[in-house]
Order: structure tokens, then C-alpha cells, then sequence
């Protein structure tokens, strides 16, 4: 059964947590970094959506003797597609204050009606005004010194009825090492999805995973042709614990042409996990 094969994985996490809350008694002083202070940002690369308004770009100071306040200055570097369809507040540089170990910048997106593509924006910092600070992460790369910045357009057309109606949907739990893909061949079954009436990029798919009831709200980006998942009541009943409030976490894809949807997902509850199952949903 595919539920016999999911409560040994469920059994296995709770295994692994035991073994590492035992490892974790164990004391550990990490090694005492003495080097030089440096400035970074937090990531290389970060993605946000033309319709989110205001993103943070987090930078960081770091090393053993941090002292402030330290400005940095940094260059603002778009692609043909960004021009002037973006603002940052007090654009090119950004002060840290004294006894704080970051500050961000302020960057937000041009929500237009336009199908103008995906913009990218590229943060360089160039210079502190503290002699004591490098730039990067110690050592010859200077890595996080830059970061890049992916606006998501969000004006592509999307028409839900690709997917809407009642949808065949393929669940089957991805294989881990030494498993045999055979043993616990894929299940099918019959939804219905709906439009989100609250959420015009929304579908609704009621009765997930075989679960009567048990509904999975998800959003489609049509520009890069994403899914995400922005609601779920999902309740598994088990013949013990009784019912388990079930936490989806993945992301998917779509394709209108070919009326697929396909997502990876992890199905947590509080005891533990069934695993990562993919869906495909096909209309």
C-alpha cells in the first residue's frame, strides 16, 4: 500500500530526528574568525514579482571587530528591459548604523500593464567609507559583492480554463535510494478544479490527493509559467494519530499548449513527513 510505504518514511524522519537531537548535545565551538571586517550582500541573486511593490536587499558587515556606522556605495547596472521601470530609495548608497550588523535596500518594481519581460537589475558595491572593511566575502572572489535582481513580469494572458473542469490527477511518490520504482506503481484519480473567485492567477483543486474534502489553492504566473501554492486545507485521517493536518511545500509548472500541470511536493504533518510525491494534472 502507498500509505504503508509513506508511514515507513514518516518512521525513518523521526528516526533521523532522534539521532541528530543526540548529536546535538555534543558541544561545538566553531573555529574564531580573525580577519579582516567586510561588507556583503546576503545573497548573489534574488527574485521578486512586478506586483509585490517594495523588496529588501539585505547587506551585511561582518568580521571580529565591527564597528559603525559604515556606508557603502554601490552601482546600478539594468538590462534594456529595466530602464526606468524600477525605483530604489536614496539609489547608490546605503548606510549601516552603528551597533546594527545590516541594513537594506529599498527596490521597487514598476507594476505596469505591460507584457515587457523579465528585468534584471545588478547591484555592485564599489567602495566603504571605513578603511578597515573589504568588499565580498574574504578571499580572491569577493563573492556576494554583487547581487542580481530578477523582476518577474506579471502582465502575460492567462486563461484558466486549460486547466479548470474535471482533471485526471497522477500522484507518485518520488524514489529515494535503494527503493524499487516498481513496488508502488503511481495512483490516479478524479478532481475538479475551479477558478479562485478571490484571486484572478488562482485555481482551486478540490478532493487533493484522494482526500475527500481536502482542498489545494494554487497561483499561476503565466510570464515564466510558474505555480505556487497559496492556501491549503488538507486533513489525512489515520487510523492512530487521527485526523492529520497535512503542510504541502514545492512548486510546480504549466503548460496551457499541452493542458499539463506538474508539481513536486513534500507532504508534512506534524509527526513527520509522507514524503515528496509528484502531481501532474491533466486536463
Amino acid at each position: 500500500m502507498r500509505i504503508e510505504k509513506s508511514i515507513l518514511k514518516w518512521c525513518k524522519t523521526l528516526t533521523m530526528a532522534l539521532v541528530l537531537t543526540v548529536a546535538a548535545c555534543d558541544t561545538y565551538e566553531p573555529p574564531y574568525y580573525d580577519g579582516p571586517e567586510f561588507v556583503n550582500f546576503e545573497e548573489r541573486e534574488t527574485t521578486i514579482r512586478e506586483g509585490e511593490g517594495e523588496a529588501h536587499i539585505k547587506v551585511n558587515i561582518g568580521g571580529a571587530r565591527t564597528i559603525g556606522p559604515v556606508t557603502i556605495q554601490y552601482t546600478v547596472k539594468p538590462n534594456d528591459n529595466a530602464v526606468a521601470l524600477y525605483s530604489i530609495e536614496n539609489e547608490g548608497s546605503l548606510t549601516i548604523p552603528g551597533g546594527e550588523n545590516s541594513a537594506v535596500i529599498k527596490i521597487t518594481p514598476l507594476d505596469n500593464a505591460l507584457q515587457d519581460g523579465e528585468k534584471i537589475v545588478e547591484l555592485t558595491i564599489i567602495s566603504v567609507n571605513n578603511v578597515n572593511y573589504t568588499i565580498g566575502f574574504p578571499g580572491p572572489d569577493r563573492l556576494n559583492s554583487t547581487i542580481t535582481i530578477k523582476i518577474i513580469d506579471d502582465d502575460c494572458p492567462l486563461d484558466r480554463s486549460f486547466i479548470t473542469g474535471t482533471v485526471v490527477e497522477t500522484s507518485d511518490d518520488i524514489v529515494e535510494g535503494g527503493e524499487d520504482p516498481d513496488e508502488f506503481p503511481p495512483m490516479f484519480q478524479t478532481v475538479s478544479i475551479t477558478e479562485d473567485p478571490n484571486d484572478s492567477k488562482g485555481i482551486i483543486i478540490s478532493d487533493f490527493w484522494g482526500l475527500s474534502g481536502s482542498t489545494l489553492h494554487l497561483r499561476l504566473d503565466a510570464c515564466p509559467r510558474e505555480v505556487t501554492i497559496t492556501g491549503h486545507d488538507i486533513i489525512y485521517n489515520d487510523q492512530q494519530e487521527g485526523p492529520l493536518r497535512v503542510t504541502p511545500v514545492g512548486t510546480g509548472v504549466f503548460d496551457p499548449d499541452s493542458r499539463i500541470l506538474t508539481m513536486e511536493l513534500d507532504l508534512n504533518v506534524p509527526q513527520g513527513t509522507f514524503g515528496k510525491f509528484k502531481f501532474i494534472y491533466k486536463k
